[in-house]
């Protein structure tokens, strides 16, 4: 494993260890793992709120408020995607721009869908 989340948490109560430290050892080099669940105790022992922490192999992020703030980035980041779709959508003639890879293989994909 590359990456692990933890969400677990229970309303009123501290959170559920769900992992135990040791595990960080078997990961791979510069792993991580983000602790959604830190401020109520954390699912990952040894995980300090808003802080990294390395251990063993692997980085460990107590996360607080992470859910709060992905809506926007990921609002922020579709939306930079589609204005970047639309500025190669169309060639200087006003015409779908079918010599673009992106755009070829979208409308194909597309094409696929519809039938």
């Amino acid at each position: 494993m590359d990456i692990i989340i933890t969400t677990a948490q229970i309303p009123g109560k501290k959170a559920p260890l769900l992992l135990d430290a040791s595990l960080c050892s078997f990961m791979k080099n510069n792993s991580v793992i983000i602790d959604m669940a830190a401020k109520t105790g954390g699912n990952i022992a040894n995980s300090i709120l808003n802080e990294w922490k390395k251990i063993d192999t692997t980085w460990v992020f107590g996360a607080d408020a992470l859910a709060n703030n992905l809506p926007y980035d990921a609002s922020f980041t579709f939306s930079n995607n589609i204005k970047a779709l639309l500025e190669i959508l169309f060639d200087s003639d006003g015409k779908i721009n079918m010599s673009d890879e992106i755009i070829s293989q979208t409308i194909l994909s597309l094409e696929k869908i519809w039938k």
